[in-house]
């Protein structure tokens, strides 16, 4: 007669766990990352690690611990002084740009998510250095002669660039920026 005793004592307490256990066998699917065949089944906002579609980090944050099964990927915040400006996996942010040409101010503060702009003082212009005008990565600032023969052209952008707003005008088709090429 022991034996029902123990095993009635059991069944009670195997009652009390049931909804427990059910519980975090949910919450470990629902967090936990979607196994897949392969890379091309993840989405934009994913990324592919050892047969997992994983989340990415937000901009502003970098990876610090990849996902694993029933566990989602780590990300901190970028530190000051660096940044990341999209969906990300990576585990480092970029150090941002600094400002340090001669005539060069700040257009835009880098933040966490964008890096800095930077331009010219007032009565300089950006001259590129390596040939192309509108996103060139080497420049200089050069004295802007109102007396030089002006040329002004406008250029699609793909996105808004900030830090230049004052400089954007829009249209329903696409976003213009006025630029001033000097003869």
């Amino acid at each position: 007669m022991t034996t029902p005793i123990i095993w009635h004592s059991q069944g009670q307490h195997m009652r009390k766990l049931l909804p427990c256990v059910l519980l975090l066998l949910i919450v470990g699917v629902v967090t936990g990352q979607r196994s897949v065949s392969n890379k091309g089944d993840c989405s934009k906002n994913e990324y592919w690690s050892d047969g997992l579609c994983c989340d990415k980090c937000a901009p502003g944050y970098k990876l610090i611990k990849k996902c694993s099964s029933g566990v989602q990927s780590e990300c901190v915040k970028c530190s000051d002084g660096t940044y990341q400006d999209s969906m990300n996996y990576f585990p480092n942010c970029f150090r941002c740009q600094k400002c340090t040409k001669r005539h060069a101010v700040v257009i835009s503060p880098c933040t966490h998510q964008n890096n800095t702009v930077c331009g010219c003082q007032p009565g300089f212009r950006k001259r590129s250095l390596d040939g192309d005008s509108l996103f060139s990565i080497s420049w200089d600032c050069v004295p802007f002669k109102r007396t030089q023969m002006q040329k002004m052209y406008y250029a699609d952008l793909p996105q808004p660039l900030s830090g230049i707003n004052n400089q954007i005008t829009s249209d329903k088709s696409a976003l213009k920026v006025k630029c001033f090429f000097i003869k």
